[in-house]
């Protein structure tokens, strides 16, 4: 059975992605995948990374984290170092797969030498200037040996016809550790209501855990989200 689970992000309009409130949430929905949002940051609203409750998260299948990737260039400096530290305290204390960066955010790889978690990277969006083609990522894999995350909305918003998807799988089948998915229009919409058929099809297609990261615009959506994709794996 596939892997499918949400990503705490989902309802950053209404909560913190990093309160407990927001991760049971989650876990009511599904326990098969799980990644815990911290795009904006080890502090959300009041709530840190540090203090993520380990028994919500004990039961989750797959579970992984998505590292700050708002406002920050990681490299040799103290704030870099202090995520990152913070990010080795999460990984020592939950049982994580992997931790997603954005690979745009990174300017010295060097920095993750001092540190044992795994690292993925994925695929960026057409805002972004690194990370939207294949031979960008595969700079990045010759300098680290890492995990891929294919994300479908990313590659929906460079090219429609989702060629730019197939080419990625196929330089990096072999990496492929996690899949994002939502619609798109201009940013992370619900795919039940964008029903973007180029983006679906690849739900029955590929094998590994599948994060949902649609943004709620009421949180009843996150359950209608989550049962539309399971209906097209």
């Amino acid at each position: 059975m596939k892997r499918i689970g949400l990503s705490t992000g989902m309802y950053y309009k209404f909560f913190s992605s990093l309160e407990p409130g927001v991760i049971k949430r989650c876990h009511d929905i599904s326990t098969s995948a799980l990644e815990i949002c911290c795009v904006g940051g080890i502090c959300d609203k009041g709530f840190w990374l540090d203090d993520l409750p380990a028994e919500l998260l004990s039961d989750i299948d797959f579970l992984s984290i998505h590292a700050p990737s708002s406002h920050i260039s990681y490299g040799d400096n103290r704030f870099s170092y202090d995520i990152l530290d913070a990010l080795q305290r999460a990984w020592d204390k939950l049982t994580l797969d992997h931790i997603v960066f954005h690979p745009d955010t990174i300017k010295d790889w060097n920095i993750f030498r001092s540190y044992d978690f795994n690292i993925a990277i994925e695929n960026m969006d057409n805002r972004k200037a690194f990370g939207t083609k294949p031979g960008q990522l595969q700079e990045v894999f010759d300098k680290i040996d890492c995990g891929f995350v294919l994300d479908l909305n990313h590659c929906y918003s460079n090219d429609q016809s989702m060629l730019l998807a197939d080419s990625f799988l196929k330089e990096f089948s072999d990496r492929l550790v996690e899949i994002h998915i939502s619609g798109y229009t201009s940013y992370h919409e619900m795919l039940h209501q964008t029903k973007q058929e180029a983006i679906e099809r690849y739900l029955g297609m590929l094998d590994a855990p599948i994060i949902i990261e649609s943004v709620c615009t009421a949180t009843y959506q996150a359950q209608d989200e989550f049962d539309y994709i399971c209906s097209h794996v």
